[in-house]
């Protein structure tokens, strides 16, 4: 879910008090909430994940679309635009890399590649993408970066940039029972990180880049997967 929305009405304490609620709230209806966050492979997945989330979809009409794993076919957006989708971030590009394909518009997630600078569909997170780019606005790297992600910040922001990065609820209020595998980003909370974050910098709604906003911003959502 894309709450990017709430950071032009808020204060940046206001924002972590909704977080933390959410996170709370979350935990309490866990079962009713919990995604399959299968990978999307195939159309028949993609139709039967938004068949499920039917109600969601009828009750917050969200214009923005990010796969899990950020692995997503190219040929399935126009199933997103029938869906109501705007725009689809399933994909990873270098900051101020944006696109349309059938009509979609296409916003990466920020990332530094070693290579070609176009946009191309059908990554996967992984360790093996190392050898070709750098995923700096996936959670995981938020998480791993998050000493030096104010300057991060800040270097975009000196380039005229804006970073597109994204992070999971459980990265800022990790649950009781962690995940196998990610103890050590357990560890280290980002709430206090996130907090300066807010405070040190501008933050947009994604949907102000479909409208070709061109200024100082950064571009945060939260995935609400527990």
């Amino acid at each position: 879910m894309n709450i990017t929305c709430i950071l032009h009405f808020l204060s940046p304490g206001n924002i972590i008090l909704i977080f933390r609620k959410l996170w709370q709230e979350l935990a309490i209806v866990d079962t009713k909430l919990r995604n399959t966050h299968n990978k999307i492979i195939n159309a028949d997945i993609l139709r039967q994940e938004l068949a499920m989330s039917t109600d969601f979809l009828n009750t917050f009409s969200p214009k923005g679309f990010r796969a899990p794993w950020i692995y997503f076919p190219e040929f399935m957006l126009p199933i997103l635009a029938d869906a109501g989708f705007e725009y689809d971030s399933s994909t990873l590009a270098s900051a101020g890399t944006y696109g349309n394909i059938n009509g979609m518009h296409i916003l990466p997630v920020t990332s530094i590649p070693f290579f070609s600078h176009k946009i191309r569909y059908g990554k996967v997170v992984s360790a093996k993408m190392l050898w070709e780019e750098i995923p700096i606005g996936t959670g995981i790297m938020v998480s791993y970066l998050r000493k030096w992600y104010n300057d991060i910040l800040n270097r975009y922001c000196h380039k005229n940039l804006s970073c597109i990065f994204y992070l999971h609820l459980w990265q800022i209020y990790p649950p009781a029972v962690q995940y196998h595998g990610l103890r050590r980003i357990h560890s280290y909370p980002l709430e206090e990180p996130l907090r300066r974050w807010l405070q040190h910098h501008s933050f947009g709604k994604m949907l102000e880049l479909t409208e070709g906003y061109q200024a100082k911003k950064h571009f945060l959502t939260i995935d609400l997967e527990i």
